[in-house]
């Protein structure tokens, strides 16, 4: 992987997550820490998410709040601009 810059030290980890959030995952299956990595350094932002379940039991109407991650607009277009400018990532993302 070529680095930047901009995008240099991100772990493999950290830039599959990161890959997965900017194509409209919610992060929630990484790592607390990877994602706390990323938000650290301002390249995603969290927010709280309302889940409920799918029955009809009373348990299923008690909502479950979860944090999920989305990357800002600007950032989406530094990261899409950056990933244009590095067609050998297709075969790796």
């Amino acid at each position: 992987m070529m680095k930047t810059k901009y995008y240099e030290g991100l772990s493999k980890q950290q830039f599959e997550a990161l890959t997965s959030i900017a194509f409209g995952g919610d992060g929630g299956y990484f790592h607390p820490k990877t994602l706390e990595s990323l938000e650290g350094r301002g390249l995603i932002e969290g927010y709280k998410k309302t889940i409920y379940g799918k029955g009809s039991s009373v348990i299923d109407r008690l909502p479950l709040i979860v944090k999920a991650y989305y990357m800002p607009i600007p950032e989406h277009f530094k990261f899409c601009e950056w990933c244009s400018n590095h067609p050998e990532l297709d075969q790796e993302i």
